[in-house]
């Protein structure tokens, strides 16, 4: 039965004393291939304005069957784990969740912003989703090309190019050989190695 395959868990521990926090399991799956609730976690500001900073946790497995893995990343609220806000996928194999990093407000909503990278989407070139806080919406798109995997891994690097606002450091390539900074304002290619 589905009760059977494992969910996932993600724990939030005190820094001052090391009690657990918070306790956040993953959503149910439905087959064994949907395990990885928590395979990328960052801190994205204070998204539902409570004055404590929420949790962004990935799940690039979701939905997936043998041959599919949509992905999903989730906005739980840092004071009591409840789910703020689900985004998903829209691409089989795409893996979004893979990887996740906050961006600072960069559609000048005083809401913070993510980056959420599917490394696997458009057939292994890879791509980076960047969505509003305040209400999920998708930002900006950046592609990879060839076949990169971009978003495989992901960070905010600070204001690089000196626009006001966080840029963003994309690794991509087997084995996240490519390394590229975008800016976090538009999305457009800084730099690349």
């Amino acid at each position: 039965t589905s009760s059977s395959f494992p969910r996932g868990l993600v724990r939030v521990f005190s820094g001052a004393s090391v009690t657990v926090l918070l306790s956040i399991l993953g959503p149910q799956p439905n087959n064994p291939f949907t395990r990885e609730f928590g395979q990328a976690i960052s801190l994205v500001g204070d998204i539902d304005g409570d004055g404590v900073e929420d949790i962004a946790i990935g799940s690039p497995q979701e939905g997936a069957t043998a041959f599919t893995s949509f992905g999903a990343c989730r906005i739980y609220s840092g004071a009591d784990g409840s789910l703020l806000r689900p985004l998903t996928g829209t691409v089989s194999q795409g893996r979004f969740g893979n990887s996740l990093a906050a961006l600072g407000d960069i559609d000048a909503d005083n809401i913070n912003d993510l980056a959420v990278g599917a490394p696997g989407a458009s057939g292994g070139q890879g791509q980076v989703r960047v969505h509003s806080g305040a209400d999920g919406g998708v930002i900006y798109n950046i592609g990879g090309s060839g076949l990169q995997n971009l978003g495989l891994q992901m960070s905010n690097i600070g204001d690089m190019n000196g626009d006001g606002h966080d840029d963003l450091a994309v690794l991509g390539g087997f084995g996240g050989r490519l390394l590229q900074v975008h800016s976090g304002l538009d999305g457009t290619l800084n730099a690349q190695s």
